[in-house]
């Protein structure tokens, strides 16, 4: 494992930094470039598949994930696990969204961000609305 440098969140109007991962629904790779310049991105980071929160946002995402496409918007959720682990969770939890809240436009600028627990404690497991990511998305177009 690689030790990576510690910064603070993405902030809208900054670039989001690259990244290259193992595609948990196939033996290849996910990376941030593979959208950019495509499509605007929403990016959803988890924490990981022990996290009730976590997985409560994945099934959240599920019916949003179309809508966001007919905006023109992709979905990528990234769980902080191994892909072995995480095959085996959405083996049987299959979900729609693809996985290797943050939207980033198509040039890599993230241009939302939402950040769980960023205003205390009464935060935590607070995932954005529907509505909330659908504005987001819109917003992207112009």
């Amino acid at each position: 494992m690689t030790m990576v440098e510690s910064r603070p969140p993405v902030a809208p109007g900054e670039p989001a930094p690259d990244f290259t991962l193992p595609a948990i629904d196939r033996s290849e790779t996910v990376s941030l470039a593979d959208y950019r310049g495509r499509s605007p991105l929403f990016l959803v980071l988890l924490i990981g598949l022990w996290c009730p929160f976590c997985r409560r946002a994945i099934a959240q995402m599920a019916p949003i994930e179309g809508q966001l496409k007919t905006l023109g918007v992709e979905t990528l959720a990234i769980v902080a696990t191994t892909p072995e682990n995480a095959r085996l969770y959405f083996k049987y939890r299959p979900t729609r969204l693809r996985l290797a809240s943050d939207p980033i436009d198509r040039d890599g600028i993230v241009r939302w961000a939402n950040v769980e627990g960023s205003e205390g404690p009464a935060g935590v497991g607070k995932f954005p609305s529907a509505q909330e990511i659908m504005a987001a998305a819109r917003a992207l177009k112009n």
